[in-house]
């Protein structure tokens, strides 16, 4: 049976070699009593993607696409047989607009969000992997620019527009479902002990250190 009121967002971009990059996060209305049905998560499909995706365009390069924001229900992994889950999704391929300056950089090499919760276990840290920054102009040895440098930039939006589905942030997110819900982090580990599972995020910080995500190397998300 899936959770009630959680949900599973995925933003998913493309590259002209076919390598995906799928930004993953959860996010949560508290006061539900039931699983979002079909119609409930195409109304956040549809919110989250009038939100973030002109900052994701403006992170992308002309040859990224940003195709679909994906959202689905989640699976208690207490209860058994599973179930199978809901998903629904807007999709817009759209082209990125940054322009990419000086040589390209490896796809793995990335800027890195961390979401931070009120509470002290390692469980409840989460993470994002950006799209890659395709640019040896965008960082300096291992450090990113920063200053007006494109990517950095449009990192720096997303930043801000994560921290809106925060429990502290001054802003809301927009939209007529996606406003009743939070930025959370959710631990499976957790729900198997029958604890707390989720927690909301309260800080959404933008590391200045270039990452490495190798998966993109190979192929793979």
């Amino acid at each position: 049976m899936p959770i009630n009121g959680l949900a599973l967002a995925k933003f998913i971009s493309v590259d002209s070699t076919g390598q995906q990059a799928v930004n993953t996060f959860h996010i949560v209305d508290e006061t539900q009593s039931s699983p979002p049905d079909l119609s409930h998560l195409q109304g956040l499909a549809n919110d989250l993607w009038s939100d973030f995706h002109t900052p994701y365009q403006a992170l992308l390069t002309p040859g990224q696409t940003l195709t679909t924001c994906q959202v689905s229900q989640v699976r208690d992994p207490t209860v058994a047989p599973p179930e199978p889950l809901l998903e629904a999704q807007a999709v817009g391929n759209i082209v990125g607009i940054r322009t990419v300056t000086g040589n390209p950089s490896p796809r793995p090499v990335c800027a890195l969000l961390q979401f931070r919760t009120p509470v002290t276990s390692r469980s409840f840290r989460g993470h994002m992997f950006l799209p890659p920054a395709l640019s040896q102009a965008s960082y300096n040895g291992d450090l990113f620019a920063g200053g007006s440098e494109a990517y950095w930039q449009a990192a720096l939006t997303l930043q801000a527009l994560f921290t809106n589905g925060t429990a502290t942030g001054g802003t809301r997110w927009g939209g007529t479902t996606l406003a009743n819900y939070f930025l959370c982090v959710y631990s499976r580990k957790i729900e198997l002990t029958h604890g707390t599972s989720v927690a909301l995020v309260t800080t959404v910080t933008l590391s200045n250190k270039v990452r490495w995500l190798r998966s993109r190397a190979r192929g793979t998300t």
